[in-house]
C-alpha cells in the first residue's frame, strides 16, 4: 500500500498460501532520510508529485528541510502475463532516483514496523548497513548536479507459497530478481498497457482499483494448488467478474481453476455455489452457466 500522504510505504498485505485463509497484514515499511541527526519523511517534503497508478506507482519529491536533493520513486510488485508462477514472486521493487543541486551527504534508511513473527529481507544493490530492527541504511553521496540510483528489493518467504519451490529463503527472491530488474519492469508495463482503458481518467482510476482483487485474492500454493476470489472460498459467482483477466492473461490459471470447478460437479452436473468450504444453494443457475461461459 503507497498511501496518498506520500509516504512508502503503509501496510504490506500478504496473500496466505494455505486455501480457505484471506488477505493478512505483515506490518509497514517507512522509507526516510536522515542527515546531522535529524529524520525526515518523504510525506513531509513541501513538493509532492504523486501517481499512485496501477500496476507502477511513480512519486516525485522536492524541497524538503534537511536536503537538498530530488527523489523519484518507483515501486511495484512484478507481474509477468501469462506466468503465474513469474507473478507470484514475493517481492516489491523500490528504485529511487536522487537528484542533487548541491554536494551533499545523508543517509536513506528503511525502517519495517512488522507484526511480531513476521521477517522481511531487504537487499540493496549499492552499499548498506543492517540494522537491528531488520532494516537498513544506505549511505548517499552526491556531486554537485549528480545523479543516484539505488535499486532495493523487500522479499519475503513462506513455505506455503508456491515460490517455495523454487527458493530457499528471501534472499534467494532478491539475488533471482536484480539481475531480471529491467525484464521484470518491462513485462509489468506490458501488462499495464494490456488493461482496458476508456478514455476517462475518473474511471480507468476505479477500473484499476476493482481489478487488483483478481491479483491480491488469487493465491498458489505449493501444492500447486489455485484459488481467485470469493474472498476465502472458491465461489463460481464471485471469480466470474474478474476471470476475463484470468483467461486473457493467466490462461493456464484460468483452465486449472475451471478443472477445479469441474473435479467438484455433483452427479446432477451442478457446480458447486462454493468448493472452500462447501456451500449449495439450489436457486444458482448462473453458477454453471457462468463455469460453461468461462469453458468455452
Amino acid at each position: 500500500q503507497v498511501p496518498d500522504d506520500g509516504s512508502v510505504y503503509g501496510h504490506i498485505i500478504r496473500n496466505t498460501g494455505k486455501l480457505g485463509g484471506w488477505l493478512e497484514t505483515c506490518g509497514s515499511v517507512q522509507l526516510s532520510l536522515r542527515k546531522a541527526g535529524v529524520s525526515y519523511s518523504l510525506k513531509d517534503f513541501r513538493v509532492k508529485d504523486l501517481h499512485r497508478d496501477f500496476p507502477i506507482v511513480h512519486n516525485s519529491y522536492q524541497d524538503s528541510r534537511i536536503v537538498k536533493a530530488a527523489l523519484d520513486v518507483e515501486t511495484f510488485c512484478p507481474i509477468t502475463a501469462q506466468d503465474a508462477e513469474e507473478t507470484a514472486l514475493p517481492a516489491i521493487m523500490l528504485q529511487i532516483e536522487l537528484k542533487a543541486s548541491a554536494s551533499e551527504e545523508f543517509t536513506l534508511s528503511i525502517d519495517p514496523d512488522l507484526k511480531e513473527g513476521e521477517i522481511l529481507s531487504f537487499i540493496a544493490d549499492c552499499a548498506y548497513t543492517q540494522k537491528d530492527n531488520g532494516g537498513i541504511d544506505i549511505p548517499v553521496s552526491l556531486a554537485k548536479a549528480g545523479t543516484s540510483r539505488i535499486r532495493v528489493v523487500i522479499s519475503f518467504h513462506d513455505p506455503s507459497w508456491i515460490s517455495s519451490k523454487r527458493f530457499d529463503d528471501a534472499e534467494q527472491v532478491a539475488c533471482y530478481i536484480f539481475p531480471r530488474w529491467d525484464l521484470l519492469k518491462k513485462n509489468t508495463e506490458l501488462f499495464g498497457a494490456s488493461l482496458p482503458y476508456t478514455g476517462d481518467q475518473g474511471i480507468d482510476k476505479y477500473l484499476q482499483y476493482y481489478l487488483l482483487p483478481s491479483l491480491i485474492l488469487t493465491r498458489l500454493s505449493s501444492k500447486d494448488e489455485a484459488l481467485t476470489m470469493g474472498y476465502c472460498e472458491l465461489n463460481q459467482r464471485d471469480s466470474f467478474w474478474t476471470s476475463w483477466m484470468h483467461l486473457v492473461l493467466f490462461r493456464d490459471l484460468e483452465w486449472k481453476m475451471i478443472t477445479e470447478s469441474f473435479d467438484n460437479m455433483r452427479p446432477s452436473g451442478k457446480i458447486p455455489t462454493c468448493i472452500l468450504p462447501e456451500i449449495e444453494r439450489w436457486d444458482d443457475l448462473d453458477i454453471n452457466l457462468f463455469l460453461i461461459l468461462r469453458t468455452a
